[in-house]
């Protein structure tokens, strides 16, 4: 298997991890030291599916507290309803260069981001995933490995999107993203 989990020295890598999440989603939503930062912290993981010497996609995974998945959730009534104590994974981002796009490096990134996650005993892996105009890149991945919906945001990124992103998927120079939070329960 070509995937690795990259450090906060694989400069070339990060700058290659930069470049696929500017085309993929937009220029900034991704900067090297939010990279490098994530590389640092033992909860966290960046993973790269690399074929001579060339990264053709990239997940980020992590581990939250319930605190921590409060806020990055912007305080979800759902999530209060979790016991306290539950370890949570989650898979936050996944990007792929177009045109290696369908050809199951997702796929690959995905389970393996899964997987390391159930071996580090989190109670449930939550997704958020990315939806506009109707549209859910990652909707099959999650049927294939059985993630149910379990709630979401409109507009999400709405305050970043407007004010700092130049993303593409804006229409009325107004975002039209939502986040569709979905789950697995592990233990």
């Amino acid at each position: 298997m070509n995937i690795t989990a990259i450090n906060a020295t694989d400069k070339a890598i990060i700058e290659q991890v930069v470049a696929i999440a500017d085309a993929h989603f937009a220029v900034g939503y991704l900067a090297p030291q939010q990279v490098i930062d994530y590389c640092n912290s033992p909860k966290n993981n960046v993973f790269v599916y690399q074929k001579n010497h060339q990264v053709l996609g990239f997940c980020l995974s992590a581990i939250l507290d319930k605190t921590h998945l409060l806020e990055y959730t912007k305080d979800h009534p759902r999530v209060f309803e979790c016991p306290a104590d539950d370890a949570f994974g989650v898979i936050k981002t996944i990007a792929i260069l177009p045109k290696v796009q369908k050809t199951g490096i997702g796929s690959a990134l995905f389970a393996h981001a899964e997987q390391k996650l159930i071996q580090k005993s989190v109670n449930r892996i939550i997704i958020p995933a990315w939806v506009y105009a109707d549209t859910m890149p990652i909707a099959n991945i999650m049927k294939n490995h059985h993630y149910q919906p379990w709630f979401y945001v409109k507009q999400f990124w709405l305050d970043i999107c407007n004010d700092e992103l130049n993303c593409p998927k804006k229409q009325n120079n107004t975002c039209i993203c939502d986040l569709h939070f979905h789950q697995k329960i592990c233990i």
